[in-house]
């Protein structure tokens, strides 16, 4: 007999989850509920909130168990480093990553997922679902045309972002403990329509850092020959963003040339007028939340991905999701193997060695996150550093992107890197550090 599984969301944390289930056992009916549109027939990106993603490190630990590397390489733009304009350094990326939207990463990892064939995997979009029962894993979906079904299921996954329907079920819990993050960070998506043939789209850009400026190629219209740029303009407060808003043209030109520092960088040659009036009119997206909950599980329902970890984007969001399913499929194939036992039991057990395993790493992540806070780097002083504690290899942006490393791993690194720059340099030195970056790099 099947263990019946229904996943909510079918986002790459879903995808990955379903796919492990398929590959590793066939013990598996699984059930994949997606309240959006057909990966294959939906946009790949969205103009107000689309961004470069790489998948990297953990996110590449997940395609490689999937044998996917294939055809990551044929449909994603090969992901090769960073490309820090503002300081002129290149710091090349020797690992396994591509880059693209996450409706381009969605869309391949469907594709890997029909490519396993496997007769026990269903996934239905335009469809919601609810939880009824969690002890008992009982869900009702409701399609498109409005049919509604319940479902009996001896896992429920909540896959379905910070916002889900089970984690939302799980936060009424008398045991649940939800700690938040606010680091009142912002960004407004800029797109950049000229010229961009002469960039290199395997490589992401750091044109500038006060406002924060990173621009990353995606998929465009004809795939990954024909890719889209975007930049995505981070502030901190939205103080801030309105006033790049309510700027003239003229004077949204100047505060993104002076963005540029040490040296002056050219975004503006990437982007016409016109572009600069739409990024105006959008609204900013917070990007400094996140929040860290528990548990991630009760009775039959466990959660995923940003789900069960919502933390603010480093790079990390979908790559954390990706390992986090492949660690979720595993405990759930070594756990409920037909000889564990009660199945009440063992899915309980599966449960506690999933969180065991990779709440940790989640928690780690988490913290470096708030550590590296991207929207402090906007002086001197934490641009010093943050070159500093790179070039010792302790950075902890850098390292979070190591295939080799765990997030704790990483986040001692880090950790260790302040720690060193706390006793051997101090305070007087980084300053110091930092008006010679300043006079190095002239504008």
């Amino acid at each position: 007999m099947s263990v019946r599984v229904g996943i909510i969301g079918a986002g790459p944390a879903g995808l990955v989850l379903a796919a492990t289930l398929a590959k590793r056992s066939t013990a598996f009916s699984v059930k994949v509920f997606e309240q959006g549109a057909d990966h294959r027939a939906a946009a790949s990106y969205d103009p107000n909130r689309s961004y470069t993603i790489d998948i990297t490190g953990h996110g590449a630990l997940a395609v490689k168990a999937l044998g996917a590397v294939q055809i990551f390489d044929e449909k994603l733009i090969k992901f090769t480093g960073l490309r820090i304009l503002c300081t002129g350094e290149d710091n090349w990326f020797d690992g396994k990553g591509w880059t693209g939207s996450r409706g381009d990463i969605c869309k391949t990892l469907l594709g890997v997922l029909e490519g396993l064939a496997s007769p026990t995997v269903e996934v239905h979009f335009d469809t919601t679902a609810e939880i009824l029962d969690m002890m008992k894993g009982t869900v009702q979906t409701t399609s498109k045309t409005g049919e509604r079904v319940v479902h009996d299921f001896d896992v429920v996954v909540g896959a379905d972002g910070a916002g889900g329907k089970l984690r939302g079920a799980i936060s009424k819990l008398p045991s649940f403990a939800m700690e938040s993050i606010n680091m009142e960070n912002y960004s407004i998506m800029l797109h950049m329509d000229q010229n961009t043939s002469e960039l290199d789209p395997g490589l992401l850009h750091i044109f500038g850092v006060d406002p924060l400026l990173v621009a990353g190629a995606i998929n465009g219209k004809g795939g990954k020959s024909d890719p889209l740029w975007f930049c995505q303009v981070g502030f901190k407060g939205l103080e801030k963003g309105k006033r790049l808003q309510e700027a003239s043209l003229e004077d949204l030109k100047t505060k993104l040339k002076k963005s540029g520092w040490p040296k002056r960088t050219d975004l503006l040659r990437y982007v016409s007028d016109k572009s600069l009036q739409e990024f105006q009119s959008r609204m900013p997206q917070a990007t400094g939340k996140g929040k860290v909950v528990s548990p991630w599980s009760h009775g039959r329902c466990v959660l995923v991905g940003d789900a069960g970890a919502p933390f603010p984007p480093i790079g990390q969001g979908v790559n954390c999701g990706m390992e986090g399913a492949l660690v979720l499929g595993e405990a759930l194939v070594e756990g409920l193997a037909p000889s564990s036992g009660p199945l009440e039991v063992a899915v309980t057990k599966a449960f506690q060695a999933f969180t065991a395993k990779w709440k940790p790493q989640a928690d780690a992540v988490t913290e470096i996150s708030t550590l590296t806070d991207v929207g402090r780097i906007t002086n001197p002083l934490e641009v010093a550093k943050t070159i500093i504690l790179t070039k010792i290899n302790c950075g902890g942006l850098k390292l979070a992107k190591e295939e080799g490393l765990t997030y704790q791993e990483a986040l001692a690194a880090h950790k260790s890197g302040v720690r060193m720059l706390r006793l051997f340099f101090g305070v007087p030195a980084l300053l110091l550090t930092a008006v010679a970056v300043r006079k190095f790099f002239k504008p």
